[in-house]
């Protein structure tokens, strides 16, 4: 199918739409069922029962120039100048890594981010004037990883998103019902995203309860049966919505 569009500039939030409308595009002429795949640019699905999760999941390319990514990455180096490389998180889910929770940025950094953030209620109406969370900066090594997780439901809402600097790595996401410790696909199958830097993905519904998230260990980073490039150093800028008054209270 090929559609003929006036020439304008697209914006982050077309973006948003035209990833979407691609993925109708594939679930419309793949059955995504057991034994099925489903394979995008940025996104790949193996044995996925439900399309809820293929709707719950967005992967945009270039969100900032590299301009603004070398002012976050200053921003961030500065903020994390303290601390060192651990090689154990407080659940044993992140390795060598060095992590802070950010409240002052630059007026620079701060125009960028709320850039980024836009695109949640630009995609997700329903956000629009949530509270969210500070962000949160994740620096891993080149020799770092995230094992399988969901992220505390007690702490942040109903939607994970992250702006992804330096470096291409692989998020897989897996079914809870499967063993997530060893990243095994069972019933639940399992999705791919590749992150770009600059890259900006968002979890929602299923693909952030139901589905643990886990960034793949080096030395490669493979896409498609290919190595794309190596695992290098990786910064995250993730964004979460804070829970409802009225949910953190009764928890």
């Amino acid at each position: 199918m090929r559609l003929s569009l006036p020439l304008r500039r697209i914006t982050c939030g077309d973006a948003f739409r035209i990833i979407r409308f691609r993925r109708s595009l594939s679930s419309s002429t793949h059955d995504v069922g057991r034994g099925s795949r489903c394979a995008g640019r940025w996104i790949e699905a193996r044995d996925v029962e439900s399309r809820d999760i293929l709707e719950n999941v967005s992967v945009v390319q270039e969100v900032i120039t590299e301009r603004e990514s070398q002012l976050l990455v200053s921003d961030c180096e500065k903020k994390l100048k303290r601390r060192r490389y651990e090689d154990g998180h407080w659940d044993g889910v992140i390795h060598s890594f060095r992590e802070v929770t950010a409240v002052q940025w630059s007026a620079a950094s701060l125009e960028i981010l709320e850039k980024v953030k836009s695109l949640l209620t630009q995609s997700r109406p329903e956000l629009d004037g949530r509270p969210f969370l500070p962000p949160h900066v994740l620096d891993l090594s080149a020799e770092g990883y995230i094992r399988p997780h969901v992220d505390s439901v007690i702490a942040s809402g109903d939607v994970v998103a992250g702006l992804s600097l330096l470096s291409t790595c692989v998020m897989r996401l897996t079914s809870k019902s499967d063993d997530v410790q060893s990243g095994e696909s069972g019933t639940g199958g399992e999705v791919d995203l590749l992150l770009r830097p600059r890259s900006f993905y968002v979890l929602s519904g299923p693909a952030r309860y139901d589905y643990a998230h886990a960034i793949l260990p080096g030395p490669d980073v493979t896409w498609d049966g290919e190595v794309v490039s190596r695992r290098e150093r990786r910064l995250s800028v993730v964004f979460r919505d804070a829970l409802p008054v009225q949910a953190s209270a009764a928890e």
